[in-house]
């Protein structure tokens, strides 16, 4: 079993922290506020992610479409990608679709 950390610096954090939440407690329209907001900026993400994740999985397609272009075997682009044999044939088919 791990000890605790029981440090003095943090001890007094903790009766701050409790003492402060005791003291503030947000309103439920205030909290819903936050995590709306929260929620927002969640789904801003998500967006550019997602984004960016298409733009990734096209150049992808493209990068096996030269590689083949330049004939380098389906089983050394696959290594180079993390990828079997199969997944880069599939890729192609992808691309030209």
């Amino acid at each position: 079993m791990r000890p605790v950390d029981r440090s003095p610096h943090l001890l007094d954090l903790e009766r701050i922290n409790l003492s402060v939440s005791a003291v503030d407690q947000p309103t439920k329209t205030e909290l819903r506020t936050h995590v709306v907001a929260l929620l927002d900026a969640c789904r801003r993400d998500c967006e550019t992610f997602r984004g960016q994740l298409d733009d990734a999985h096209r150049n992808r397609l493209r990068y096996i479409a030269l590689a083949r272009e330049y004939g380098m075997p389906h089983r050394e682009i696959g290594e180079l990608l993390g990828i079997t044999e199969s997944g880069v044939r599939k890729a192609l088919q992808q691309a030209v679709a």
